[in-house]
């Protein structure tokens, strides 16, 4: 066989050099995917926290500490537990709104919610509460 000056095709070295700078290329890459996808499950994992906090502040809005001082409410995706306390005696008074007497007070309520992921957010808020004095 004659051989000439120019070869055709590529050698093994060069394959081998040209797949170690396209891998030295991709793995940056990769590593930016990687982190992408962590991000997005963060993403998803603090969104989910935030709808759960809102749902729950959104049905504590309508619990009245005075009446109802803790309980539990399940919703999709977890579980709100409260417990209030009076923040002084000095906070309540006495009102009579038409011939029924209430005590209106000042309380902080703990909130603990549980995702079903075992996530577990914990707040304590203030709130007014209000409990009638007088049997029906």
């Amino acid at each position: 066989m004659r051989r000439s000056g120019s070869e055709d095709g590529f050698t093994t070295i060069e394959v081998l050099v040209a797949l170690v700078i396209l891998t030295a290329g991709l793995l940056p890459l990769m590593q930016t995917q990687l982190d992408i996808q962590r991000l997005t499950a963060r993403l998803q994992q603090a969104d989910r926290e935030s709808a759960a906090l809102t749902q729950s502040l959104r049905y504590l809005r309508d619990v009245n500490p005075g009446e109802t001082p803790r309980g539990t409410w399940v919703f999709d995706g977890g579980r709100l537990s409260w417990s209030s306390e009076l923040v002084g005696a000095d906070t309540a008074f006495a009102y009579e709104r038409g011939t029924v007497a209430h005590a209106l007070s000042y309380h902080d309520v703990a909130l603990s919610i549980r995702l079903d992921n075992g996530t577990l957010i914990s707040e304590t808020v203030n709130k007014v509460g209000w409990q009638r004095l007088d049997a029906e």
